[in-house]
């Protein structure tokens, strides 16, 4: 099987509220500007903070991270690993609920374009989804990625695919520096930093150059690339809330976009609205 490399999976409904294509990449400093200005602005959010460009940058960053762990553990550890993981999953929840979940998820998680997908391929979206929304420092991001809706559409067991899931990565051949299963792995870098999608890039950089390999160097140096962007997003932050003379931070920042009714996006730019194109798991859902 090959993992799409075409972005994250956005939910439907933010899709269309925010006029998005999708999958989109986040990773792309321009995307990331226009996604967060249109969050910035939605008349539907029910937070003051604005949402930084640099925040939505990070989430691309490491849903493609995410991607690239997985590439490589089907090439190093077994290529047929989401295949089994579908056959154990549909032993461990019954085929008519796994049918039922996938089909859900490929509704509510549209791919680019629609065109059939393996079994395999959709529970490895899932998953990424799944730890998208687990992810602590998602905050007002998580209207990009929401599964909750999933979890409550009748005949599905979403929660239940994740844990059969789970179970059969806690079992299976470890990976990585630390020999950890797969699930567990890839959720590393957010229970490293749980307050901070950035400090979890930084774990990435420190950690995975070796786990991420040739393939991943590429990666590794946007990712370096992103970090500066987001460091220099926040220090214009700082600088915005001293000019207003409330000694800097995000409550400053806050005032300023309220007074000139725009979304606080990267660098202070707005951008047009166009269309861009286990157990244990289980119990933290």
């Amino acid at each position: 099987m090959a993992i799409p490399s075409s972005g994250i999976r956005l939910e439907a409904t933010a899709r269309h509220r925010l006029d998005l294509g999708g999958p989109a990449r986040l990773s792309e400093p321009p995307t990331a500007r226009a996604v967060a200005h249109r969050l910035s602005t939605d008349p539907g959010r029910t937070q003051a903070r604005p949402v930084l460009a640099g925040d939505v940058l990070a989430l691309g960053l490491l849903d493609e991270v995410s991607r690239l762990v997985i590439a490589r553990y089907l090439e190093l550890v077994d290529a047929s690993a989401f295949e089994r993981a579908v056959i154990a999953a549909r032993d461990g929840v019954g085929e008519t609920t796994e049918r039922a979940t996938l089909a859900a998820y490929a509704s509510a998680f549209p791919p680019a374009a629609p065109s059939p997908m393996a079994d395999g391929d959709t529970l490895a979206e899932v998953l990424l989804t799944w730890l998208a929304n687990a992810n602590p420092a998602i905050g007002p991001l998580r209207t990009l990625v929401d599964d909750r809706p999933l979890a409550t559409v009748p005949g599905a067991g979403y929660r239940d695919l994740v844990g059969a899931t789970g179970r059969y990565f806690s079992a299976a051949p470890p990976f990585g520096p630390d020999g950890q299963d797969l699930v567990t792995l890839l959720r590393a870098p957010a229970l490293a930093a749980p307050g901070s999608l950035s400090a979890q890039l930084e774990w990435i950089r420190d950690r995975w150059a070796d786990l991420l390999g040739e393939a991943g160097a590429a990666l590794l140096r946007r990712l370096v690339v992103g970090l500066g962007v987001i460091a220099e997003e926040r220090s214009r932050l700082g600088l915005i809330g001293a000019m207003a003379g409330g000694g800097g931070g995000i409550g400053a920042l806050v005032g300023i976009a309220a007074g000139v009714g725009a979304g606080v996006v990267l660098l202070g730019v707005e951008q047009p609205r166009q269309p861009v194109a286990p157990e244990a798991l289980a119990q933290q859902l």
